[in-house]
């Protein structure tokens, strides 16, 4: 029996530039349609899940940024990883827990109560996307310090 060929239902290893900007130009026409919004656009089959356009929008926004900051690391500078030194992977684990412990300590302080919040929304945001870009760095850095596994036998 002859095999039929599938299209991946994932697709691995494409260009990453190309998807993140695809994604913008995605965003960009939202904003557009957002911009240009009219209550005829709610009549009808207006899909049930999108609770509301704006912030449809501005979850694409936060994804679009997350996708351009995680190709940013991706392509920077960092240092690979010695596993082999075990004072720089103590270090590594110690720079783990920081930034793990920072984005935690913003959650929690963004998900108080209003008048229990001491840093305010834009300051939790902040200290979260900071620790967001410093732990993509440590896991590149992982990544790139990684050895090699060999191919799974029988593919």
């Amino acid at each position: 029996m002859a095999e039929v060929h599938q299209r991946p239902r994932r697709r691995k290893g494409g260009d990453p530039s190309l998807v993140v900007r695809r994604l913008e130009a995605f965003v960009a026409a939202a904003e557009a349609l957002y911009e240009a919004w009219d209550p005829l656009l709610e009549i009808g089959g207006c899909p049930r899940y999108l609770l509301a356009f704006d912030d449809f929008v501005e979850d694409l926004r936060d994804w679009k940024e997350c996708t351009s900051e995680a190709r940013d690391v991706e392509l920077s500078e960092v240092e690979a990883l010695d596993f082999t030194d075990a004072k720089e992977v103590e270090r590594w684990l110690d720079a783990v827990d920081c930034a793990a412990k920072d984005a935690i300590a913003a959650g929690d302080d963004a998900t108080r109560p209003p008048g229990r919040r001491l840093l305010g929304r834009a300051t939790a945001r902040a200290h979260v996307a900071e620790a967001r870009h410093k732990l993509r760095s440590l896991v590149e850095a992982a990544r790139r310090g990684a050895p090699e596994r060999p191919a799974a036998a029988g593919g």
